[in-house]
């Protein structure tokens, strides 16, 4: 890079220590050294002096002037300063005013506010004389006692003038050729050299020329004396010039620190990757830039690296990377996944295959460090091999409503570390090596012995999903490429988990586990005949598909899936299951023969559904599209003559605006169709043919305002997988009228949407794949050519490189600026401290699928967390604080959001983090608007709490207090459910502030990766009732709170319960309480036992657990959840139990008994029961209505399905974040 040493300065500065050095070439960066240290350039002779006037020098001791200690190493951890000096106004008529100089000192300083940089000596304005400059720096370095852990940056920016051994620096009052009227580079860093400041960074942005030879020479000196080889400091010099606008320092600085690619482990950004970016940016302007420096063996500290995550174990996943490949594969596994034929179909029908997902499960939990053989699922095409690894990847995350009814030995161990990969996506070895280094987060352009040895040198193991190893092009899968495949498979660490046609096997070498899905083992014909009964039109039709699959049960191929969606779709008759057995091509194009005369042309008619997004097209975009397609003019009237001879082969919608709508039947023919084409090609032409059927208003623009719903909805969708998203989004116009969520998923898709948020999602990592060595030059972050206009875009607009990255920049961050930001502040991520962290996870997510920018400060978060947040569009932030640093101190710290980021809401849940976000607010984001939630009113929970030497009014009035506090302060109460919004209504009662909202927790799974993100409802599956021979009745909540919680009635009402089926030998109940102090739990097994009153009751007592499996067991094997509380604020462990389906009693003192009541009315009865606070008449209650549920068994479960869906489909996640979001001030697109 040229902006870094050149050789001649070099050569004349370097310390006679460093002589058996060669100089570097002129434009090259600091060399890496052993452990990533720059070469450092020692300056000579020893100097030490103060900032003064040119002549007027001080001589100081080598201690600094606040008796700094020489010898320790910057750490980082200390404080963050900038002194930001923009000089706009000259008084001298030979300098003019540079009017830009007083902004860009600004915008630095807003840079910089987001890298945790305080702004110091602000008053100074845009025209300091040059004795308020030196005073001001002087009086402030001796002020503000800087130390070795603190960090300086000063940016300067005016005129200047250069000799052959030093640069001035102009002042307002500087007068040219009067030495003493300007402050000279040298003098700047021997006050800051003796401050005891243990890293500094200075930046001169000057009108002047070689301003960064002249610097130099004087510059470095002053800082070695005091602190020999133990301080950082960095010159970097910029030959500003008011003529060209085009070259803007400040703007590299932006480019270079919101697209510098570190990884999650490195905890500041590398220098030399900032300098790197600025040459970048600044394009052949980059020859007016000067850089020499300094530095130790620490990693530079100046800018926190806003993908660091900390603690991160040594062979932790990239969770970027990881997060980056689940977002690009979830179109191939997710609708998979439910057991559905197209993504836009609602509903989760995803049956059986338990043994299947049980033999997963069971070798995925083989202890770290033991070698596992990968396992290869095997079966005929369309026997269900994509659909069980969609599975098992659903599964793996704790929030997909798949796990609410999954039998517990399918589910996953929780934190897995797995890599989910697709074989259509995989044209080469270089790119299957790019997808995996991109997780592991190795650098751009490693190899396949970097891959290997990264993954040999882990010990936590690693699962990677490889679907559709048959699937490969056959180019493509070389012996190279299964060479690589068999390795993988070879290390201890990896659990490689492949789906393939047995054909295939032998290319996993002998050491392979097969699980044949054709086997009996793993058939499952109970499935087969579910999703027969499910998709046929009546029960006759049921019958006599399964009666065809059973015609000849040696054709394996017939008795799949896949065979029974094209009988029920009459896709397919008996008689041609036979002929096409175990070919699908063979089969597809027996299909489409039918449709006409030219099967090559039906097949391009067909071409464009297969590229189809949603619901599908309208014929009025279908016609012009097999033209943009394939080149060949097709009428509306030719198509629906086709579609007439189609059949079930093409399914019909109708939109909300009465429009019909065209989609293929099944997601296997679109795959089908597409096999033989450019993926990428043919998704520029669906994405250029899209933007040239939006009407044109009379000067010949687009009128986006016009355009087809499904241009508006999914044209960046198309653009972003044809890798021409810059040419869609540098229309500002369409910008204002694109529905926002699916253009912010096409962004976030592409590893675009961070180029305004933080570190780029590693695109830039991936190498491409044979075909695409030749690609576009990237224009956006040198990640992918999403951003940027192809080369004939670029001929025809006339924009360079850099003009049209800017022009795709900006409009990215118009996207960005649009889009709602949230702070949440939290304690952790996953549900280790009970019902707040998932409710807060929900909210989280569902505000995010809402398409709001959402960061949430936790205390620690580990790697799974990170990508799981990631996956789901939310940015977690931690910051470890100083050793010893309390929980409260470590929230408050001023969060590294990216660049140009200011939250327009911060929220603060309870007295738990409430007063935190109010500090933050307050603090740092004094334009944001503060929400309070509250979880609890102490006035009600207190006084049911048990003796324990604790003031109970005093300490009900105390949190109360803060509660109302932190209310009053507040933009807005948010009460979660209906008994606290009643209950802060009257607490907030003219205090004049607005009423508290009331936001009710979704019943549905919160939009991330189902079917809800794509705007598809959820539909649960029938839940089944555990076997007969015992009947269990879970309870979960805080044990030792009996009174609060009512264990004591619990536990008698199961007692009595119990009574009377020993009476009348019926089955035995027991009470089964999830919630003990781990130290405890024996102790309150024998007290809950005394509280029933009966010996022979089965008492189960399980200490608390974060695991989330151990949860889903407890209610899997429950016949009833009960929730006795004397007085619940809300109730999530009864909204838990209705969201997974098992049949609940709740307490009628508890909000979520309101909101039931509310909801279902009378149907709400079966579910509520009263706490009337006599024990005796309680007791006799709950005992009668827990018989008669046990009692009725089916029925209860039955309900519960009825009574799930119908509050899923009122109460929802999403109203919850459209409530919130509300709240925000107002963005005009």
């Amino acid at each position: 890079m040229r902006m870094l040493h050149r050789a001649e300065p070099l050569a004349r500065l370097r310390s006679p220590a460093m002589h058996s050095q060669e100089p570097r070439p002129q434009g090259e960066f600091p060399e890496k050294r052993r452990g990533g240290q720059a070469a450092c350039h020692r300056v000579g002779p020893a100097y030490s002096g103060g900032l003064q006037p040119h002549g007027e020098r001080a001589r100081t001791s080598g201690r600094g002037v606040n008796g700094g200690e020489a010898g320790r190493r910057s750490t980082g951890a200390g404080r963050r300063f900038l002194v930001s000096v923009g000089v706009s106004r000259y008084d001298s008529p030979h300098l003019p005013d540079l009017p830009g100089a007083g902004s860009d000192a600004e915008r630095m300083a807003g840079l910089l506010a987001g890298f945790g940089y305080e702004r110091v000596l602000s008053e100074l304005g845009t025209s300091p004389t040059v004795e308020q400059l030196t005073s001001g720096v002087v009086r402030w370095t001796k002020e503000a006692r800087l130390g070795p852990d603190d960090v300086l940056v000063v940016y300067y920016a005016g005129h200047g003038f250069a000799d052959e051994s030093r640069l001035y620096l102009f002042a307002s009052d500087s007068e040219p050729g009067r030495a003493r009227t300007s402050l000279t580079a040298d003098d700047l860093a021997a006050t800051i050299a003796v401050s005891g400041v243990g890293s500094t960074l200075t930046v001169l942005d000057v009108c002047t020329a070689e301003a960064g030879h002249s610097a130099a020479a004087g510059w470095a000196a002053p800082h070695i004396h005091p602190r020999p080889q133990v301080s950082e400091y960095h010159l970097v010099t910029f030959n500003r010039d008011s003529a060209d606008d085009a070259a803007s320092l400040v703007d590299a600085w932006t480019y270079a620190l919101t697209h510098s690619y570190a990884g999650p482990r490195q905890r500041h950004l590398p220098i030399a990757d900032v300098l790197q970016g600025i040459h970048r940016h600044l394009g052949e302007r980059a020859t007016r830039a000067f850089y020499i420096g300094h530095r130790t063996e620490e990693t530079e500290v100046f800018f926190p690296n806003p993908r660091y995550a900390p603690d991160l174990p040594p062979d932790t996943l990239d969770p970027v990377g990881v997060a980056r490949l689940r977002h690009e594969h979830r179109d191939h596994f997710e609708p998979r996944s439910r057991g559905v034929a197209h993504a836009a179909e609602q509903g989760d029908f995803f049956v059986g295959r338990t043994n299947a997902l049980a033999r997963i499960a069971s070798w995925v939990r083989a202890e770290p460090g033991v070698a596992v053989p990968p396992l290869a699922v095997t079966g005929a095409p369309g026997s269900g091999k994509s659909a069980l690894l969609g599975r098992f990847l659903a599964l793996t995350d704790p929030d997909n409503p798949a796990r609410m009814n999954t039998e517990p030995q399918t589910l996953p161990p929780p934190g897995l570390a797995v890599v989910p990969l697709s074989g259509r996506g995989i044209n080469g070895p270089r790119s299957l090596i790019a997808d995996l280094a991109s997780a592991l987060g190795l650098p751009p352009g490693s190899g396949p012995g970097a891959v290997l040895a990264a993954l040999s040198g882990r010990t936590d193991p690693v699962v990677i999903v490889l679907d559709g190893l048959d699937e490969i092009t056959p180019f493509a899968y070389d012996e190279g490429l299964a060479h690589f495949v068999r390795s993988l498979g070879g290390i201890p660490a990896v659990r490689l988990l492949v789906a393939t046609r047995a054909s295939q096997l032998g290319s996993l070498g002998p050491d392979v586990e097969v699980l044949d899905l054709d086997s009996p083992e793993y058939r499952d014909e109970d499935a087969l005949r579910q999703v027969a009964q499910r998709l046929a039109r009546d029960p006759g039709q049921a019958s006599a598909i399964l009666g065809d699959l059973e015609r000849d049960i040696t054709r394996r191929v017939d008795r799949s899936f896949l065979m029974v969606h094209l009988l029920a779709a009459g896709a397919l008759t008996a008689d041609e299951l036979v002929a096409n057995g175990d070919n699908l091509t063979s089969l597809f194009r027996d299909l489409i023969q039918p449709l006409g005369p030219d099967e090559a042309r039906s097949e391009r008619l067909l071409s464009p559904l297969a590229y189809a997004q949603g619901a599908g097209l309208p014929i009025g975009l279908w016609a012009p599209l097999v033209e943009a397609l394939t080149g060949e003019v097709c009428t509306p009237e030719e198509l629906r003559r086709f579609h007439d001879r189609a059949g079930s082969l093409v399914v019909d919608s109708t939109r909300p605006d009465g429009t019909t709508v065209h989609r293929l039947f099944h997601v296997t023919l679109a795959e089908f169709l597409r096999a033989s084409a450019d993926e990428r090609e043919q998704q520029r032409r669906m994405a250029r043919g899209l933007a040239r059927l939006a009407p044109r208003t009379t000067d010949g623009r687009s009128d986006w305002a016009a355009a087809d719903p499904y241009i508006l909805e999914h044209l960046a969708t198309h653009a972003a997988a044809g890798r021409i998203l810059g040419e869609v989004v540098r229309d500002s116009a369409y910008l204002s009228h694109a529905a926002p969520e699916p253009l912010l998923r096409a962004l976030a898709d592409s590893g675009a949407i961070d180029a305004g948020l933080a570190a780029p999602e590693a695109e830039e990592s991936r190498v491409p794949a044979e075909e695409d060595v030749g690609a576009d030059v990237d224009a956006i972050m040198t990640t992918d050519e999403d951003l940027a206009a192809d080369v004939d875009a670029a001929e025809e607009t006339g924009l360079d490189d850099f003009d049209r990255a800017t022009a795709a920049e900006r409009a990215i961050l118009q996207v960005l600026s649009e889009r709602t930001c949230v702070l949440v502040v939290a304690t952790e991520w996953s549900s280790g401290r009970g019902g707040l962290s998932t409710f807060n996870r929900h909210l989280c997510v569902a505000m995010a699928a809402a398409g709001a920018q959402v960061f949430c400060v936790v205390l620690d978060a580990d790697a799974s967390e990170v990508t799981d947040a990631k996956d789901k569009g939310v940015t977690l932030l931690t910051h470890p604080g100083a050793p010893g640093a309390p929980d409260y101190g470590r929230l408050t710290r001023r969060p590294a959001l990216p660049y140009g980021t200011q939250p327009d809401l911060v929220i603060g849940h309870a007295r738990v983090t409430g007063p935190a976000a109010a500090h933050l607010k307050e603090d740092f984001f004094p334009h944001a608007r503060r929400l309070h939630f509250v979880h609890m009113a102490p006035d009600e929970i207190e006084w049911h709490k048990l003796g324990d030497g604790v003031d109970r009014s005093r300490l009900a009035e105390e949190r109360t207090e803060i509660e109302r506090e932190l209310g009053l302060t507040a933009h807005r109460v948010v009460a979660v459910g209906p008994a606290l919004k009643r209950r802060f209504t009257n607490e907030l009662w003219d205090a004049g502030v607005p009423e508290p909202l009331r936001l009710d927790p979704g019943f549905d799974a919160p939009a991330s990766t189902g079917p809800a993100a794509r705007g598809v409802p959820n539909v649960f599956a029938r839940r089944r009732p555990p076997p007969d021979g015992l009947h269990k009745v879970l309870f979960v909540g805080r044990t030792e709170d009996v009174r609060l919680k009512g264990v004591d009635l619990a536990a008698r009402a199961c007692g009595i319960v119990h009574e009377l089926r020993s009476r009348t030998a019926g089955e035995p109940i027991e009470l089964f309480a999830r919630g003990a102090p781990p130290e405890k739990a024996d102790e309150q097994q024998q007290l809950i036992r005394d509280w029933s009153g009966c010996p022979g009751l089965r008492v189960v007592v399980r200490p608390y657990s974060a695991d989330p499996r151990k949860l889903e067991s407890d209610m899997l094997r429950a016949g009833l959840v009960v929730m006795p509380s004397r007085s619940e604020a809300f109730g999530l462990v009864g909204q838990e139990a209705i969201l997974r389906g098992v049949p609940v009693l709740v307490s009628d003192q508890s909000g979520l008994a309101q909101l039931l009541r509310e909801e279902l009315r009378s149907e709400a009865d079966h579910l509520i029961v009263p706490v009337t606070g006599d024990f005796a008449e309680d007791t006799r209650v709950w005992a009668a209505r827990i018989e008669k549920c046990l009692s009725a068994r089916d029925e209860e479960f039955e309900r519960m399905h009825s009574v799930r869906d119908r509050l899923a489909a009122s109460v929802t996640w999403a109203a919850a974040a459209r409530l919130v979001l509300a709240e925000a001030p107002s963005r005009q697109r």
